[in-house]
């Protein structure tokens, strides 16, 4: 679940797609609620590898900025959805057009004074532009694809550097350095986390 602290509004994405507003100013009366396979219609993921499960459904949690709720939907129009946090109608959606991810949720990062956020989609982490009127430009693409489509681990931001883990194919940390003009790998490692997201402490 998400909070909203200046309305007290709570979301939460179940792994069938339903996306639910709630005010706990109000004893949870609901607010909105939309469901991502029936309002985007998004393919099913594609296979990766020996796995014969593909799609395991919702699993990115939603991220409050501002006025906007950020949710990775992927579906056609985008990987990823601006909404209106008080009513749930689309304000903007990503250029990056990736099925939706398996990872624990969005990531916020400032990118040379530009807010931005961090997404492992399906085939990259995607880092998207913020600011108003670029909404949902990308920044960045860095491949990286888990055989059982599973990243599961979140994006972990310190600054413009993201650290990635996986395990299956991946079994593997890789630390990025993120500019307005793309990724740098700084380094890749064989030590990773197949499911709990890093924690960066002081550095």
């Amino acid at each position: 679940p998400s909070l909203d602290v200046d309305t007290g509004y709570l979301y939460t994405l179940g792994i069938d797609g339903d996306l639910h507003c709630w005010d706990t100013k109000r004893e949870g009366v609901k607010v909105w609620h939309l469901n991502l396979y029936d309002t985007f219609d998004p393919p099913q993921r594609p296979k990766v590898g020996r796995s014969g499960q593909r799609d395991y459904g919702y699993t990115t949690s939603p991220l409050v900025f501002g006025d906007t709720l950020i949710v990775e939907v992927g579906g056609k129009p985008g990987n990823t959805m601006g909404l209106n946090k008080r009513t749930g109608k689309v304000q903007w959606a990503s250029q990056n057009s990736d099925p939706a991810g398996h990872a624990g949720g969005l990531a916020p990062i400032t990118v040379e004074g530009v807010s931005c956020v961090a997404v492992l989609t399906h085939f990259h982490l995607l880092v998207m532009r913020l600011d108003p009127g670029r909404e949902g430009e990308t920044v960045a693409e860095f491949p990286w694809v888990t055989e059982f489509a599973n990243g599961i681990a979140s994006p972990a931001v310190q600054d413009n550097y993201v650290l990635i883990t996986s395990g299956y194919n991946q079994q593997a940390m890789c630390k990025l350095e993120i500019n307005l003009s793309g990724a740098k790998q700084l380094w890749k490692r064989d030590v990773y986390s197949k499911v709990c997201t890093p924690v960066i402490h002081q550095g």
